[in-house]
């Protein structure tokens, strides 16, 4: 079947969008955050985020470790990678002042894909439950085996599906530009890289600052009448950085497009779609291959559930 990852791919995300519903409305009953509402959270992100992509790596016989990206990145790609951890800071921030701005406080707080209300200073469980866990299970879902998938059809697809499927598994319209931004920059990362550890880490980091100073931060931009400085330096530094990334990145690709290693890994995918039947005989060009994957009937299928669950009829 040509062209099947356009299918199976939203295909999982469906599944994995119901039972991120369903597992909301449980652990939205879960108030009493002690050590068994910890296991509980733990137990419903590994059956929500690990199970399905473990399934699918099993039925399409693939690579775990491969899929995700799972390996260490080469020292050259560590610039880049701290250039856009900070770039994703501050852009992270600039979003949150203007969503706060434009909808509300309560709009502009984000979270992980699964969470709970926080009663507890069990710091170790927090560490382990509300930031590394969720930043793993994302990360190899969306900036690891969708990246994957989707590599195929070229970069710029491969870290636009990701980060659309990540935004909308969110579901929310106020925080849909925050968590395209978030899921694209990261995305981003590991196509660069070549690892999905640059990206963990940084999702981490995030889930930490909004976890111990989200609060902090709004009540600031709200209550401050100069916070508007704010706003501009953030956005200086953002720009600033992403400079610098999209430096890094010319020199980076430019020294790779001059590598034979980059020419006999190409002409390794290219036999490894032609073995498995994805090569149509001739290049797709950028907006065939966006078409291709946008309009696929499953994706639109899965924009519908997106727009169906932010906007609260489901």
């Amino acid at each position: 079947m040509k062209h099947k990852n356009t299918a199976y791919v939203p295909l999982l995300m469906l599944v994995v969008y119901a039972l991120l519903a369903l597992s909301q409305m449980l652990l939205g009953a879960v108030q009493d955050v002690s050590s068994n509402a910890f296991l509980s959270v733990s137990i419903v992100q590994f059956l929500v985020l690990l199970l399905p992509l473990a399934f699918y790596c099993g039925l399409n016989r693939l690579s775990f470790v491969s899929a995700v990206s799972l390996k260490l990145p080469k020292w050259r790609d560590v610039p880049f990678s701290l250039y856009v951890a900070m770039a994703f800071l501050f852009g992270s921030a600039t979003l949150k002042y203007l969503t706060c701005a434009f909808f509300g406080r309560a709009a502009a707080a984000t979270s992980s894909l699964l969470t709970v209300s926080l009663y507890t200073s069990n710091t170790p469980l927090v560490i382990l439950c509300f930031i590394f866990l969720p930043a793993i299970l994302e990360q190899f879902l969306f900036s690891g085996l969708v990246l994957s998938e989707y590599h195929r059809y070229g970069d710029v697809c491969a870290v636009l599906m990701s980060g659309v499927m990540f935004a909308m598994a969110h579901f929310s319209f106020e925080n849909f530009g925050f968590f395209l931004f978030y899921g694209l920059a990261l995305a981003l990362c590991t196509r660069v890289t070549g690892s999905i550890l640059p990206a963990i880490l940084i999702a981490a980091g995030s889930f930490a600052l909004d976890l111990y100073f989200e609060d902090l931060f709004f009540d600031y931009i709200t209550q401050t009448g100069t916070s508007a400085l704010l706003f501009y330096f953030f956005c200086g530094l953002f720009l600033l950085f992403s400079v610098f990334a999209v430096a890094h990145l010319e020199k980076s690709y430019g020294k790779r497009a001059r590598s034979a290693k980059e020419s006999a890994r190409a002409a390794l995918e290219a036999a490894h779609r032609r073995t498995h039947g994805d090569e149509s005989g001739e290049e797709l060009s950028f907006v065939a291959a966006l078409r291709l994957c946008f309009l696929s009937p499953v994706f639109i299928l899965l924009i519908a559930l997106f727009v169906l669950m932010a906007s609260g009829v489901l």
